[in-house]
């Protein structure tokens, strides 16, 4: 009887590629082994912990379902070569390669190399929304999973009466109307966002407030204008972060704080990894990936290198509980749409779809009273000037 063996390499090198194409970290580590090293133009990476911080940036602008195409692979003994080229909504990568040497099962050494491109951002890319989803947002999302971070960012900033603070992608406006309270009638606070939709909410709810028009990569401020800049939930959207990051340090004065919220990974929100497997299923890896960008700086490593790239290299980052809270998971599911970037990829037949399934997927996250909760943590990065 005639048995057929399967090359080693190629069997890592295809587990390798499978893992990827499903944003598998977990799969894609093992993989490795425990000291390979993976060279990059960039640098030397040695670990998989190193190696595993890579791929974890990678994968948040390189997402499931993104278009990757191999135009070449080569398996010579323990050396596999792989010429690739992909496109997702944030990169085009026109062409890479990879050379991986495999002993043992195990990828011990990897060098990457590409031609990477930035895309012009989308809508959904950088959580913009409509006026009609930016009341929804107010209405909604705000009491239900915002509005408990605005004293807790502020107070991470340690605002004092008279003090001139900036809110930098304000929204609606929820930490800028915290700010006011806290620098009192003495103090300056002015909220900016690239959203004239959030912005009109903005100015109905606070008039008080001056309320600016503008990108966070290029701040319409003076070196040296505020006391305090803060940013809630949003610099995971921005198309340059690391050049917004240096806009806010800029503005600030001289022993100015800063004080920057996001939230933790979709993996430490289960609630959320529930409705972005959902999505998925239902339809597809545009409206999952949707959902998955508010979380793609949850990884503290990442976000701290983030920062020491910025030119902040003392950044403390905490992480704090929180709870989100809806109705119902009427009140939930249709928040999520109808107050997200998911309203213009949802279509009416398919949001009745969308809470059929969910009546039954999230049942889990229900309390006695019909209500839901579930917890929602985040990290508060602060840093001095």
């Amino acid at each position: 009887m005639l048995t057929l063996t399967k090359n080693p390499t190629e069997e890592v090198l295809n587990s390798h590629i499978y893992a990827f194409s499903q944003g598998d970290v977990d799969a894609l580590m093992a993989d490795y082994a425990e000291e390979a090293i993976f060279l990059t133009p960039e640098g030397l990476l040695r670990g998989k912990a190193e190696i595993r911080g890579l791929f974890k940036q990678l994968l948040a602008d390189f997402p499931p379902g993104s278009d990757v195409e191999i135009a070449q692979q080569i398996i010579d003994e323990e050396v596999a070569y792989v010429v690739w080229s992909g496109e997702s909504p944030r990169l085009k990568i026109p062409l890479a390669t990879d050379t991986l040497l495999i002993r043992d099962g195990k990828i011990v050494i990897q060098t990457f190399a590409a031609q990477i491109e930035a895309k012009p951002m989308s809508d959904s890319d950088r959580g913009q929304v409509n006026t009609s989803a930016a009341e929804v947002y107010e209405a909604f999302f705000v009491p239900a999973l915002f509005g408990e971070w605005g004293s807790r960012v502020a107070e991470a900033a340690h605002i004092q009466p008279g003090q001139r603070v900036l809110d930098v992608a304000c929204g609606t406006g929820v930490l800028a109307r915290a700010a006011a309270e806290r620098v009192g009638p003495e103090g300056e606070v002015v909220g900016l966002d690239i959203n004239e939709g959030m912005l009109a909410v903005a100015r109905k709810k606070a008039p008080h407030i001056e309320w600016r028009h503008g990108p966070a990569e290029a701040l319409p401020f003076e070196d040296d204008s505020f006391d305090v800049v803060v940013s809630q939930f949003a610099l995971m959207f921005f198309e340059d972060r690391r050049a917004a990051l240096s806009e806010m340090v800029r503005v600030l004065r001289p022993g100015g704080r800063l004080a920057v919220a996001v939230w933790d990974s979709l993996d430490n929100t289960p609630a959320y990894a529930t409705v972005t497997a959902m999505l998925k299923r239902l339809f597809g890896d545009e409206a999952a990936n949707a959902l998955r960008s508010p979380f793609n700086l949850g990884d503290t490593a990442l976000l701290q290198s983030l920062f020491t790239e910025a030119g902040i290299p003392n950044a403390q980052i905490t992480t704090i509980e929180g709870t989100a809270r809806f109705a119902s998971i009427e009140a939930w599911v249709t928040t999520d749409v109808k107050g997200w970037t998911l309203a213009d990829m949802i279509d009416d037949e398919q949001f009745h779809q969308l809470l059929t399934e969910a009546e039954k997927v999230l049942q889990p996250f229900v309390t006695a009273d019909g209500s839901v909760a579930f917890s929602s943590p985040a990290h508060i990065v602060t840093a001095v000037r």
